[in-house]
């Protein structure tokens, strides 16, 4: 790897992967030994992509759409 990885980084990108595949943000609280649930938040970031997504399959006007 040309990039400087540090135990954090790796720590933060699994962290990332587990939730952005619908694992419980609970489970990785305890996973990663987080008291507080905001200490694990910080962990996520969100993408644009993943803004769209959540936007079209839950906004209630998305579902009108295709009816």
């Amino acid at each position: 790897m040309k990039k400087h990885v540090t135990p954090h980084v790796w720590r933060h990108t699994c962290a990332t992967h587990l939730v952005r595949n619908r694992a419980s943000l609970r489970h990785v609280q305890e996973m990663l030994g987080h008291r507080a649930l905001t200490t694990t938040e910080r962990y996520l970031h969100l993408t644009i992509t993943d803004l769209k997504e959540a936007h079209r399959r839950f906004h209630p006007r998305e579902h009108s759409r295709g009816r």
